[in-house]
Parts: C-alpha cells; sequence; structure tokens
C-alpha cells in the first residue's frame, strides 16, 4: 500500500470510527480528493459529496460562496475558508475540505504553479493554510495539492477528537 492510499483509508477510517461526515470543494484539484476519498469502500457511509467549483461564478452560484468573502482573490486565505463552510453547509457535513490554487502551467494572482490554499471546516470552527512546492508539472501539483488537503484533513481529525 503506498503513502496516498494508507492516507485516504486512515482519513476514511477515522470519519467512521467517529460517525462523522465530509464534503469537499474543490478548485486546483479538479475533483482529484474526491476520486480519492471514493476508492474506499463503503465511502457513502462518510462521504456526503462534492463541487468542483472551478470558477468564479460556480464558487458563488453553485456552491454558494458570497462574492464578498471572494473581494481578496480566488486563490486566498478568505476563498478557502468560505468554500470549506459552503461545503458543510451545502451537503450537512461535519468536515468539509476546499482547495483553491494554482496547479499551472503558468502563475495565476501572484502564485507560482503547486501553490494553494486548502480549508478545512469542523464543528464551527474553520482555518486554512497555504501549500507551495516545486512545480512538477500539472498533473503532480494536483496530486500534491491533494495530499496535502487529507493531511490537513488527517491533522484535523486527530485533534478533535
Amino acid at each position: 500500500m503506498g503513502q496516498v492510499e494508507r492516507l485516504y483509508k486512515e482519513v476514511a477510517e477515522l470519519l467512521k470510527e467517529r460517525g462523522a461526515t465530509l464534503a469537499t470543494a474543490e478548485s486546483c484539484t479538479g475533483g482529484r480528493i474526491a476520486s480519492l476519498l471514493t476508492q474506499v469502500a463503503g465511502a457513502s457511509e462518510w462521504y456526503r459529496g462534492g463541487v468542483v467549483a472551478y470558477t468564479r461564478e460556480a464558487k458563488v452560484h453553485v456552491l454558494g460562496v458570497p462574492e464578498e468573502e471572494l473581494s481578496d482573490g480566488l486563490v486566498s486565505e478568505r476563498c478557502a475558508i468560505a468554500m470549506a463552510r459552503a461545503a458543510a453547509d451545502r451537503f450537512g457535513a461535519d468536515f468539509a475540505l476546499s482547495t483553491t490554487g494554482v496547479c499551472g502551467p503558468s502563475s495565476s494572482e501572484g502564485v507560482l504553479p503547486c501553490g494553494a490554499w486548502i480549508g478545512c471546516a469542523s464543528g464551527g470552527q474553520s482555518k486554512a493554510f497555504f501549500f507551495q512546492a516545486p512545480d512538477q508539472g500539472r498533473q503532480q501539483n494536483i496530486e500534491a495539492v491533494a495530499v496535502a488537503a487529507l493531511q490537513l484533513l488527517l491533522q484535523t481529525l486527530r485533534t478533535k477528537r
């Protein structure tokens, strides 16, 4: 079993153990987190669903992020937190994870490829952190951001016992 597989299986195990649910709101990862999580048999017990909100319009009209939450840009802490909160609300999930960033091939909003804000919401609390890794090409960048997001979620699950 590889590192990524161990990671998403541990996330699944902790969610299942706690009877907790998860939703995702992805931009730069394009659904990769949802794809990894749903590889676990029985994921429907704890994974409520996700939205790939790739554009400003999708973030506002589909996910329900208030326009003012995007005033710092789409690649921002504020946007990541708003996306995570909106996903938790939309899906009625205990935890929500979001990604908004740049996976390449070029920079955007002053952020280099493989740079992203990752948000996590749970129990009315939310946090986000900025992840930056060396640019390894679009596909590898997407994978790196997805793994970093799952690591943040795992850390959150371990501390919120």
